[in-house]
Formats: C-alpha cells, structure tokens, sequence
C-alpha cells in the first residue's frame, strides 16, 4: 500500500515536468544576445586601399672616376646597376640610318644623336660589315652597346669525329653549301681544334672543332651569321666526310659606344668582350672630401685622386643630391666606382595589387605614415605602374609612386611606409557594415532583428560602397538593428571574406589545367 502510494504522488511531479521541457522548447527563440547587431547611422563611406612600401629618391646614380653618371634606380625600380655600359649622359637618338641586316662600309652613319646641352654627334661605322643589331630607338636615351657589328670574312665553324680528325689538314679544300640560302660555294680549313669539345654523330662521338674561310666574293647578300651549313670533304684516306651541322659566322664582332669608340666582342665565334674592357688606371685616393647625408652642389669636389704616374685627378658632382653610400676610404686604391648620389625629392614607392590598380587616378589623396610616425601625412599619387613589378604570388602588384607633402630633408630613403589611398569619400545618411549585406542575383538584403530578437530578411537599395561601410539608400531606417553574425564567446566581430578567394581560385584552377595539358 505504502509503495501504491508513492507511485501516486511521483506522478503528478513527472507530469509537470515534462509539460515544462515542452512548453520551454516550443516557445524557445534566439535571444537578442546571441546576435552581433550593428545600428544604422548616419556615417562616411571610405573606399580606401590600404598597402605599403619604401621611401626613395627620384633617382640614384652612381659616380666613377672615369665614366659619365651611371643611372642605377629610378624611384626605387633599379634600373641595371650591374651594367657597366648602361651610361645616362643625356644623349637622344635623332636618326638611326641602318637596321638589323644591313650591309655596311667604312664610314658609313649608324644613328645620329643629340645631348641635353644641344650638341650634335652622327656616329659612324669604323669598318665594312653587316649590321648584327641595332639597339637604338629614334627618341630614346642611347646607349653603349647601341649597335652590334660584324666585320672580316664570313667564316664556317664546322666540326669532325676523332677518327676524321686525322684524315684533314690546314688548307684543304672543301665544299660548302649554305642551307637557308641554298647557295653552293667553297672554302679552306684555316684551323683544327688540337682537343676534343663536344659530340659529333649518332654513336656520339667526340668531336673537333675546325674553322673554314669561305672563298671570298662567293657569299649572297642574303647570307647572315647563324644560317647552317652543309660540309663535304674527301680525307686524305679517300673517306667522305659529310655533315649538316656546319655554322656560318662573322670572323669579328663589335660592340658600337654612343662616343664612337667600340668594343670587341668575338673573334672567330669565341666570346672575348671581358678581354677587350681592360681598365689601365689604378687611382689613390688622396682627399675623401664627402661622406653619406652630405647634400652636394653641382660642381662641388668630392673626391681628389693620384694616379700611378702621379697625375692628380679631382672628381666634381655633376648634379645636385645627397651622398648615399660611399664605397671607397681615404688612401684606397680605385678604379671604379666612388659612391651612389641620391637626387630630386624623396617619394614613396608602395605595391597595389592587380584588382586595386584600375581604380586609382593620378593625384588622388593619400595618408600615409613613414617609420614609426604616429599621424599621418597627406600625400598625392603622381605615377601608376603600367606594368608589374612582382610576379610570381598569385596576385600581380604595380608600383605607385606618392609625393609626400612634406619637405625631403624630413625623410630618408628605404624608411617604411604604410599608405591609405582614398578612392571614394561620402557622408552617407544611412549607413552598415559590409559585412552585413547580403547579395543575390544583383539584389540586395540585410537581416534585420527586431525589439523581441527575431530576425527577418529586408530587401534594400544601395549607394557607395567603402571598405568597411555602405551607403544604404532605401529599405531600412535610422536606429534598426542589422544582424552582422552569430555571437560567440570572444564577441569578436567576423570580418569580411578575402575579395580575392575567387581570382585565386579560378588561377590555380587554370594553372592545373593547363599542366595537365
């Protein structure tokens, strides 16, 4: 009777329990809590792309103790500073006279060019020949290297087998037929390599160099260095020997000097330019008159030198600027370089990426902060890269060059920079987050929570976009609550997606396809 009892009195309790967990779960809503909801307001809409960068001089040059200025960077970008031919002397080319290909005499003008002080120079050709390259463009700086010039004979370079090695001599005749040109002519064995380079034949076997002097006056103009040849000789057994693999090519080579001095280059098809460029002075260096931070003066002394016959040289900027790196000391020898000489303002230099580089504009505003400056300063965008300065990652960056508003004495080069380029500013009336819009087929919707903590969908109408913010035009008004989220234990607010996940994807999409290919 006693456990009947109890049973009795269980009841009730389990039955009011369970009509609690049912009441609880069909009335359960999300509470305002668990929703990161933003106000909308009245606000500035920004667009803004943020990036950065270096501090850097207009242009850098570096001074020797022979040659003119050498330009080596051009707001920042370098331009060829392991080139020692690359001499900026102010020199335009006004007229180039012969193109690639051409046939040449003695005297014979190659380009006419211009200095910045109005002085006139036509340089001419040292001797007969074929026009190998002609590196001048009418309207361009030039430049030593400007043309390329073959001269002397057209000679065969050809090779034979070990064994056929032993079966020629100096001053055999052999047949020659230019492949491209279809020209039979002939010519004599002028040299046979004593050592073996290289492989000749389908057994591979090892191969000496021989030089053929073809019969002068039996070449076609159309004739160039490079075209094949086909080689035909009876040895001295009675054995033929025959081979396709025969080159044509220029018995010297030079290199034309926007001065009208020249360098050679090859001599029987072996490269001997580093040969040809011997420096024969050697410099003391008596009085080091500057050093890094000086500002110099057009014709100031920096450097006074003894050479080893005793003759004294003292070396004058020809340009105002700042001394940036020194690379000799007092009592040094020298040859070469003396230091790198910083000039025009100092500019900043910061990479913008390829979905951000259509949108800016030559003399859109700019803040940005240098070093370790707290406030920023005002700038203005004055260059736009039209080509990539780094490649490779799988977004493409440009180089943009800002003018800062403040004096260059202020700053120093490679300090870095961060940079806010605006490219839309508005005050908008309303207001949200972008990480609160939500778009579907070209529409726009936000979530809104209303004074119980439920949520519904409300379609809306834009204006400008920012970076952080859009205008909203209609479908939503002062003081609604848009949803940005879920709550989560940090409260943190979620930010917007990576704008570029789809570009990115959609290139290694490519690039695995095209591998498979």
């Amino acid at each position: 009777m006693k456990n009947n009892k109890l049973y009795l009195a269980v009841i009730p309790f389990g039955l009011v329990l369970v009509f609690i967990i049912l009441f609880t779960n069909l009335t359960k809503k999300d509470s305002v809590e668990n929703f990161l909801t933003f106000d909308v307001k009245p606000g500035l809409v920004e667009d803004v792309v943020s990036t950065t960068g270096a501090t850097v001089d207009e242009a850098s040059y570096v001074l020797d103790t022979v040659n003119p200025p050498l330009l080596v960077s051009l707001f920042g970008t370098d331009q060829n500073l392991n080139s020692n031919d690359r001499f900026i002397e102010g020199w335009t080319v006004k007229k180039v006279f012969l193109e690639a290909g051409s046939l040449v005499n003695k005297n014979d003008s190659l380009i006419s060019v211009e200095n910045i002080d109005g002085t006139k120079r036509t340089i001419k050709s040292p001797f007969k020949g074929r026009v190998i390259e002609m590196n001048s463009v009418k309207g361009f700086l030039a430049e030593d290297g400007f043309s390329t010039i073959g001269a002397g004979d057209f000679i065969v370079k050809a090779a034979v087998s070990v064994k056929e090695v032993k079966n020629i001599k100096l001053n055999m005749p052999i047949a020659l037929l230019i492949n491209e040109t279809n020209t039979q002519t002939s010519g004599l064995i002028t040299s046979i390599s004593p050592s073996a380079s290289g492989s000749i034949g389908d057994k591979g076997e090892s191969a000496y160099e021989i030089l053929i002097k073809v019969t002068p006056g039996a070449i076609p103009d159309l004739a160039r260095a490079g075209m094949s040849v086909t080689y035909d000789v009876i040895g001295t057994d009675g054995t033929r020997i025959r081979y396709t693999t025969g080159e044509l090519i220029n018995e010297y080579t030079y290199s034309m000097n926007v001065d009208g001095t020249y360098n050679l280059v090859s001599k029987f098809g072996t490269d001997v330019s580093d040969r040809s460029k011997v420096n024969v002075e050697n410099y003391l260096v008596e009085e080091l008159m500057v050093g890094p931070g000086y500002i110099v003066k057009i014709n100031d002394s920096i450097l006074k030198l003894r050479n080893l016959d005793g003759s004294i040289k003292t070396i004058k900027s020809p340009m105002q600027g700042i001394v940036r790196e020194l690379f000799t000391v007092d009592l040094a020898y020298i040859s070469g370089k003396i230091l790198k000489l910083g000039t025009g303002g100092i500019f900043a230099n910061v990479q913008v990426s390829e979905f951000d580089i259509t949108k800016l504009k030559v003399d859109q505003e700019v803040d940005l902060f240098i070093g370790n400056q707290v406030d920023s300063i005002k700038g203005k965008v004055i260059s736009i890269g039209q080509t990539s300065s780094i490649k490779g990652s799988s977004v493409t960056q440009y180089d943009v060059i800002i003018e800062p508003a403040v004096s260059a004495q202020d700053l120093l080069v490679d300090m870095s920079v961060s940079a806010r380029i605006i490219l839309t500013q508005k005050n908008a009336s309303k207001i949200i987050p972008i990480q609160a819009l939500i778009e579907e087929n070209n529409q726009y919707f936000v979530n809104v929570l209303n004074s119980e903590g439920l949520s519904s969908r409300v379609e809306i109408k834009i204006g400008v976009r920012g970076t952080q913010y859009i205008e909203v035009i209609s479908g939503v008004d002062l003081g609604d609550k848009v949803i940005i989220g879920k709550g989560s234990d940090t409260l943190e607010i979620p930010t917007s997606n990576d704008p570029f996940a789809d570009q990115r994807s959609e290139r290694v999409e490519e690039q695995t396809n095209s591998s498979q290919k």
